[in-house]
């Protein structure tokens, strides 16, 4: 699962031709700057790992390890900031935590066995870590329905990330207009 954002700046570009290293410097640190934000805030907020929060919770923490950012492109018009997983099988988790299965409202099939007659899983059980043996208990399930809980796509369609979003973008446009300034003077 991956999102993407791109600026368009090209008009921005042919205004002022003569400051291309600069603008282009400028863009690709606010759509790191902007990525990274994402990255970080999907983290915290929606792979908290406490309970009541909103999001999933946070066993052993490798799900939110394997989040990265990273921003493509050197120029104002091939910029790229993505956000994805460092492995397919992460990529593979987080798309069932996202989307859900159907038995609880979401759009994936439910989990059932492939090859054996029981999913088997371990499951918390008390307030001590889940990776504690004393902490959780062994499960078995014909099936298994898991609701749509990380909020990924939401978040990022969100007022208030877009607001960080807009943020940024007008901090990296000042940053331009500031060298803009600099190199006139």
């Amino acid at each position: 699962m991956n999102f993407s954002l791109q600026m368009d700046a090209a008009s921005l570009a042919q205004k002022i031709r003569g400051l291309g290293p600069a603008i282009n410097r400028e863009t690709v640190a606010t759509i790191r700057k902007v990525t990274n934000a994402y990255v970080r805030h999907l983290s915290r907020e929606r792979m908290s790992g406490r309970r009541g929060n909103v999001g999933l919770y946070r066993r052993t923490g490798t799900l939110a390890k394997s989040l990265i950012a990273r921003t493509l492109g050197t120029t104002v018009r091939d910029v790229k900031g993505i956000v994805g997983f460092s492995s397919a099988k992460a990529a593979q988790i987080a798309r069932v935590h996202e989307l859900g299965t159907v038995g609880k409202g979401g759009r994936l099939p439910d989990i059932v066995p492939r090859r054996a007659k029981w999913l088997v899983f371990r499951v918390l059980t008390g307030t001590t870590a889940a990776a504690t043996p004393g902490g959780s208990t062994w499960m078995r399930a014909k099936k298994v329905a898991i609701p749509p809980r990380l909020g990924f796509y939401a978040t990022f369609k969100a007022a208030a990330f877009q607001a960080v979003i807009k943020r940024e973008i007008k901090a990296g446009a000042e940053r331009i207009i500031k060298s803009v300034k600099a190199a006139r003077a």
